[in-house]
């Protein structure tokens, strides 16, 4: 009787991302993801961060300053409720223009 390698749902999950062309993952650990996390430390470039949106903004200037084909990455949180927070506090982020105040003239200027 032989003995057959059996593949774990996080690992397939991982492969099609990785065939899909992502080479990064912003995350912040979790019990909720460590299968998925132990699944793609050795296919991506893995990069921790301590809040949800902190990964989502980093995901989102990492696919904007890259090449078409020269990888992408994906955010990977521990649960709904923050995956939410991130997404929504990234959209938010995204529309808000950075400006400061000009302390002399009182103006409003662009960072």
């Amino acid at each position: 009787m032989s003995a057959s390698k059996t593949t774990k749902y996080s690992d397939q999950l991982i492969d099609w991302l990785v065939d899909a062309g992502y080479t990064h993952c912003f995350f912040v650990a979790g019990g909720n993801n460590m299968h998925l996390l132990d699944s793609v430390r050795t296919r991506m470039v893995c990069v921790p961060f301590v809040h949800e949106v902190g990964a989502a903004i980093a995901v989102e200037y990492f696919n904007a300053s890259r090449d078409e084909g020269s990888g992408r990455a994906l955010a990977l949180v521990t649960a709904v409720p923050n995956y939410q927070r991130a997404n929504r506090n990234r959209r938010r982020l995204a529309r808000k223009p950075r400006t400061t105040h000009h302390r002399r003239t009182g103006q409003e200027q662009a960072i």
